[in-house]
């Protein structure tokens, strides 16, 4: 898409420097040049027009500008160059026929709609544009919040497992401390039972 957006912004540079170059010329009193100028202005405007929603909108907005000013300017040109011809005679003018003057203005009828067209898809995508960088701020701001969230909960849990080692800890030393009492009661239950015996022995047997 980057290059498709580039080939044409070349496409359109290259055009616009046809249309300063007819400019000139129709200035000079060349009237095909007219023709070659709203030729290369068909040619900007097509390239604009492909251009539009695909690159940096301030490249296509720039062009686009460009491309009206030049536009205005051939259309100023032909103009004068169709109302005022000096002919061979001095003092002697000729007016340009009505028919070539309504092609002329067809022509440039033509260009100021699709130059409103192109204006229009400039505002079309600029607000667009905006309407997306809305939503990316928007959905960094939910996954900022995401995250300290997470942060929160990973907090959370490290609480937990300490606490758990602690009662594991605990419980642990119980375990021990009941064994130690086992044992030592099992001892004491032994020594009775060896003195209960050595009594029984001394005191009734011997005896």
């Amino acid at each position: 898409m980057t290059d498709a957006f580039d080939t044409n912004r070349r496409e359109c540079e290259n055009a616009l420097r046809s249309i300063s170059v007819a400019i000139s010329r129709v200035k000079s009193g060349d009237r095909r040049a007219s023709d070659e100028g709203a030729l290369a202005l068909a040619r900007a405007r097509k390239a604009l027009q492909t251009m539009h929603g695909h690159g940096d909108s301030w490249v296509v907005g720039k062009l686009n500008a460009e491309t009206g000013r030049l536009a205005s300017e051939l259309e100023r040109a032909t103009l004068v160059l169709s109302g005022s011809n000096p002919s061979s005679r001095p003092g002697q003018v000729s007016a340009m026929s009505s028919s070539a003057e309504e092609d002329a203005r067809a022509r440039i009828q033509r260009s100021n709609e699709v130059l409103n067209e192109s204006n229009g898809y400039v505002r079309d995508t600029a607000r667009l544009m905006g309407e997306s960088r809305n939503v990316g701020v928007n959905t960094l701001q939910a996954m900022s919040e995401q995250h300290e969230e997470l942060l929160t909960a990973r907090g959370d849990v490290r609480d937990a497992e300490d606490a758990m080692q602690t009662s594991r800890q605990i419980l642990t030393r119980m375990a021990k401390q009941a064994l130690v009492n086992k044992v030592f009661l099992w001892l004491i239950i032994l020594l009775l039972i060896v003195v209960n015996v050595c009594f029984l022995y001394f005191g009734f047997i011997k005896n």
